[in-house]
C-alpha cells in the first residue's frame, strides 16, 4: 500500500516475479514460453493509472527490459510502452509480433528476412482508444539473409533497420550478394516500404553492388531488369569491374508483372576489355558509364577499338 490518507491507500505497489511461464496463443501469433518474468507495478485508482516501473523478460538467451504506463479517462484508454533488448533472435521477435500491428510490414519481414539476430533493439509504443497504435522501432541486424525481390538473390550481412510512423527502412552496412560469377559487395543497399494507406503498399529498393563486371551484369540481367537478354547479350560480354546502382519501385503484391515495376540502373564500368561487343574487334576502356531504364540502354565514354581512340554514346531501345 502507498500514499495512505486517513487510512485509505491511493496506490498499490506490487513486485511480481514468475518462472517458466507459458502464454497461450491469443494476442500473439504463437505460444510464448518465458524462462523468467519480473515487474515492478504501481496501481492508482483515482484517476486510474498503472505504472510499470521496470519489467524484465528472459526467453532463452534473449533478455528484454520495458517500462510504461496505462491510463484511462473520459477519452478511453492510453498506453505508453518503451522496451529495449541488446540482442534478440530474429525469428523469435517475428513470432512475438502481433499480427494486427502493421500486418503488411510484419508479413514482408517474416517472408523475406531469415536467420541472424537483431541488436540494440529499441521500441516505443503509443496507443490510444479509437486510434491506430504508433510505433518507433530501431534495431541493428547481423548474420541475416534479406531478400528484397523474389527474382534476385538474397543479401547476406549486417545492417540497420527502423519502423517509424508506419515506414519500414533497412540499410545494409556490410552486405554480400552472391551470383554464379562470384560475390559482390552490396554494402549501402537500402530498402523501404512507404507509410501510406495505399493498397497494395509500395516499396523501393536501391541496390548498390561493387565487384566483378560479369557478376554485376548478371544481376541486371535478372527480372525485372533483363537488360542483357533484352539486348541480345550475355553477362560474359566483357571483363572488368563495375559499381552499380539499381533503384526499383514496385508494389507489394503477389503475381507482380513487368508493368508493375519501374527501375533505373546506372553503372560505372572500369578496366573494360571485350572482343564481343563488336565482332572481330577488341574494345578497351578505362571507364564507361552505363544507364538503363525499361525503355533503353545507353553506354557512354572514351574507349579504344583495336587501339583506335573513340569517344561516343551508344543507345539501344529495349522493350
Amino acid at each position: 500500500l502507498d500514499e495512505v490518507t486517513n487510512g485509505w491507500p491511493a496506490a498499490f505497489l506490487g513486485q511480481i516475479e514468475l518462472h517458466r511461464v507459458r502464454v497461450a496463443k491469443g494476442a500473439l501469433p504463437t505460444d510464448l514460453s518465458l524462462d523468467r518474468a519480473r515487474a515492478d507495478v504501481r496501481l492508482r485508482l483515482n484517476p486510474f493509472r498503472i505504472d510499470l516501473g521496470e519489467a524484465t523478460l528472459k526467453i532463452g538467451e534473449d533478455t528484454a527490459r520495458a517500462k510504461g504506463r496505462i491510463t484511462a479517462d473520459d477519452a478511453g484508454w492510453h498506453v505508453t510502452l518503451d522496451a529495449t533488448s541488446p540482442r534478440a533472435d530474429t525469428g523469435r521477435v517475428l513470432s512475438l509480433w502481433p499480427e494486427t500491428l502493421a500486418p503488411g510490414t510484419r508479413a514482408w519481414l517474416a517472408g523475406n528476412v531469415e536467420g541472424g539476430a537483431l541488436t540494440d533493439v529499441s521500441l516505443a509504443l503509443r496507443a490510444d482508444s479509437g486510434s491506430k497504435p504508433r510505433t518507433h522501432l530501431t534495431f541493428g541486424f547481423e548474420d541475416a539473409t534479406v531478400r528484397l525481390l523474389k527474382t534476385l538473390p538474397p543479401l547476406e550481412g549486417r545492417g540497420l533497420g527502423s519502423l517509424i510512423g508506419g515506414r519500414l527502412a533497412l540499410e545494409m552496412i556490410d552486405g554480400t550478394l552472391t551470383t554464379p560469377f562470384g560475390a559482390l559487395d552490396a554494402s549501402g543497399t537500402t530498402f523501404a516500404i512507404a507509410a501510406s494507406k495505399e493498397k497494395p503498399k509500395r516499396a523501393v529498393a536501391d541496390i548498390r553492388t561493387s565487384g566483378d563486371l560479369s557478376a554485376s551484369l548478371w544481376v541486371i540481367d535478372q527480372p525485372p531488369f533483363k537488360v542483357m537478354s533484352r539486348t541480345g547479350r550475355t553477362p560474359e560480354i566483357a571483363s572488368g569491374s563495375a559499381d552499380v546502382s539499381a533503384t526499383i519501385h514496385f508494389p507489394l503484391k503477389r503475381g507482380m508483372k513487368g508493368p508493375d515495376v519501374d527501375y533505373d540502373v546506372t553503372a560505372v564500368l572500369r578496366d573494360v576489355e571485350s572482343d564481343q561487343i563488336v565482332a572481330g574487334r577488341v574494345l578497351e576502356a578505362d571507364r564507361i558509364a552505363v544507364a538503363a531504364t525499361p525503355e533503353a540502354l545507353q553506354i557512354t565514354g572514351p574507349a579504344q577499338f583495336d587501339g583506335v581512340a573513340v569517344d561516343a554514346t551508344w543507345t539501344q531501345p529495349i522493350g
